[in-house]
């Protein structure tokens, strides 16, 4: 077939709080390419294929022009691929009819496979605009970071690309690689909730007969009845969700654990040090304040009355929400987040802050020193990094602080200019930095560059910078992280550091994450007919 492709295709059928409250289409699987001017078949670039985020329910592959790749490839001589993959229940619905359509008896994992799909017509097709199928390196963040570690450790992904970066990504938690029969006996239930018959080809026929938006408020009424209950006095219209579905740690949404090599075999992390992951560089981080994206919406499902404020009852209901262990819930209110040593905020809210960080460690920085680990071990270089540049205002703003995803503009450069009016400081550096650094790295798996194999675009001031090492390269013995911020530096890892410096956590505190035990959740946990 032949389209116009002078603008972005569809998107994936989802629900968005602002605009139309249905968006999207299910002919919706397009890719967009980005290539320099005079990119030509005689000297290939590097390619950079983009997965975006959006808790595996929101989201598309330009997002309103965030992800107009045009400069990136511009400045930096790279060719850009993003795609569109099918995401809620439509991308990720897990259940035993399916399997057995399915050759490989995969389920649970289709926005995976989309992905998929557009990783190998990159690896098969990107020649003709430009692009080097032998340097394609992948990048995700949030949600789309998790499916970067989906396809590090997926046997028929492997081949498809050279390189990763993860930008908050995670490896581990049973809330985003769901174990297949609790994924299962959620979408089991929902399928029963709106009428389906409880078993067999029948359900599927029934679902199918659904229109996709059916399906997908289905899904967030779940959210808006829990948080209607829990906040009897919040505004929020009966028919709008908060976020257009579940997010954080009550996701039904995300990868599954199927068993099976055409999905995923195993928890990520097992299977990194099982050493059955790709054997590539990586790159992986996470922001500074990178906890406060899930803060609002978590709050407002777990702790009844609290008005999205933190108090110490915050603390103590999420840790018993993220923790199975009641010693493990004790410590980490009464000592790892102790709140004295929040009362200096530089925020300005020492309960909020605290409770963000809480999340951050848990959720991504602490499994970032864990996978770090894991794959310098294996023998394979990774580059730890946090971001962590100051936001002028936006940093107090609602004590945002440099927020989940905040480097997305910089990195992409579709930053607005007129941000410095703001005070944002020096928005071009912000982006020359992350641009370049991500640039260098697809170029040559080093994001310090290599000589001869450079990208353009990248100034003076960049090359004079401090080395980024890789994280055990060098004399500590705990690891490195390089700290993305107004003066570029290498940090070591710190056994007792303690906040307001914390820009990294300390060792005490990503230690007790490693050996806390986490549980399973979803919305199904709050039906009554549950187990």
């Amino acid at each position: 077939d032949v389209f116009s492709a002078t603008k972005p295709g569809a998107i994936c059928p989802q629900i968005r709080t602002s605009g139309p409250l249905h968006l999207g289409a299910e002919d919706c699987l397009y890719l967009n390419v980005y290539k320099p001017k005079d990119a030509n078949n005689d000297t290939l670039l590097p390619v950079m294929f983009w997965i975006y985020g959006g808790g595996y329910v929101l989201g598309d592959g330009f997002e309103f022009g965030l992800y107009d790749a045009a400069r990136l490839a511009a400045t930096h001589n790279v060719v850009v691929v993003t795609h569109n993959y099918r995401l809620g229940a439509l991308g990720f619905m897990a259940l035993d009819e399916l399997k057995g359509e399915s050759p490989g008896n995969s389920t649970g994992n289709y926005g995976a496979q989309d992905q998929q799909l557009a990783l190998q017509w990159t690896h098969d097709n990107i020649r003709n605009f430009g692009g080097d199928p032998g340097r394609v390196t992948i990048f995700g963040e949030s949600a789309g970071g998790f499916s970067v570690m989906w396809h590090l450790v997926n046997e028929i992904s492997k081949p498809l690309f050279h390189a990763a970066i993860m930008e908050s990504g995670t490896n581990a938690l049973p809330w985003f690689f769901q174990p297949y029969q609790d994924a299962k006996a959620y979408y089991e239930q929902r399928a029963a909730i709106l009428g389906c018959p409880q078993t067999g080809e029948q359900r599927l026929e029934c679902l199918r007969k659904l229109p996709a938006n059916d399906l997908l408020l289905s899904f967030s009424q779940d959210y808006i009845d829990i948080r209607a209950r829990n906040h009897p006095d919040d505004k929020m219209p009966a028919d709008i969700p908060a976020w257009g579905s579940p997010i954080f740690p009550i996701m039904p949404n995300g990868p599954v654990i199927d068993g099976t090599p055409q999905g995923l075999l195993d928890v990520p992390i097992n299977l990194v040090r099982a050493g059955k992951a790709a054997k590539v560089p990586l790159i992986l981080g996470s922001n500074r304040d990178g906890g406060n994206a899930i803060l609002a919406s978590l709050v407002k499902i777990a702790v009844p009355g609290s008005e999205g404020k933190d108090t110490n009852k915050t603390l103590e209901s999420i840790a018993a929400w993220i923790l199975n262990n009641a010693a493990q819930r004790e410590e980490a209110v009464n000592s790892i987040y102790d709140y004295a040593e929040f009362e200096n905020s530089p925020l300005g809210d020492p309960e909020t802050e605290r409770v963000d960080m809480a999340l951050r460690d848990c959720v991504f920085m602490c499994p970032n020193r864990r996978l770090a680990r894991e794959w310098t071990a294996n023998g394979l270089p990774a580059y730890l990094y946090s971001f962590s540049f100051k936001l002028g205002p936006l940093d107090k703003y609602f004590a945002a602080g440099d927020f989940h995803a905040s480097e997305l503009p910089f990195v992409f450069k579709t930053y607005l200019p007129e941000i410095a009016l703001l005070g944002v400081p020096h928005p071009e550096k912000i982006s020359d930095v992350l641009s370049c650094r991500w640039a260098r790295f697809a170029y040559c798996h080093d994001p310090n560059g290599c000589e001869g194999a450079n990208p353009p675009g990248c100034d003076k001031s960049d090359d004079e910078a401090p080395k980024w090492p890789s994280f055990m390269e060098g004399s500590n013995a705990n690891g490195t992280f390089y700290s993305l911020k107004e003066t570029l530096e290498a940090v070591a890892l710190r056994p007792d550091n303690v906040h307001p410096d914390d820009e990294f956590p300390s060792d005490k505190r990503c230690d007790f994450w490693d050996r806390a035990s986490t549980p399973f959740r979803n919305l199904r946990v709050y039906r009554p007919s549950s187990p």
